[in-house]
């Protein structure tokens, strides 16, 4: 709901968002502060679709997540997507008193593959 105190929520108090163009978020309140700033920013029409490939757990409170995630809008009343980023995407997550709070997220183009 584009809600940046929710968003900013699901992090670690010193958790951090490392972006694919170098930004860098440092704690909770950063995160939030930035989210007020960019969610009222976003069109209505654009969307995000995420699409895990792998969990890892390295302990039973530490897990490493890797997403795909696409950035698109749709154009008109069409239901074709209008794709303006791809990206993939590791998430740290530690697990205290019983609930899942993200530690860590970086955000990455790929690289593109040649086709030779």
């Amino acid at each position: 709901n584009r809600d940046p105190k929710a968003f900013s929520g699901l992090f670690e108090e010193t958790g951090d968002f490392i972006f694919h163009d170098g930004l860098i978020l440092r704690g909770r309140a950063a995160i939030e502060q930035y989210y007020q700033e960019k969610f009222p920013l976003i069109r209505k029409t654009e969307r995000h679709a995420t699409r895990g490939n792998h969990v890892r757990l390295v302990r039973s409170d530490i897990a490493i997540l890797d997403f795909e995630v696409e950035l698109f809008s749709y154009a008109g009343n069409s239901r074709e997507k209008d794709i303006r980023l791809k990206l993939l995407c590791t998430v740290v997550a530690i697990k205290e008193s019983g609930q899942w709070l993200i530690s860590a997220i970086r955000l990455m183009v790929p690289k593109k593959r040649d086709s030779s």
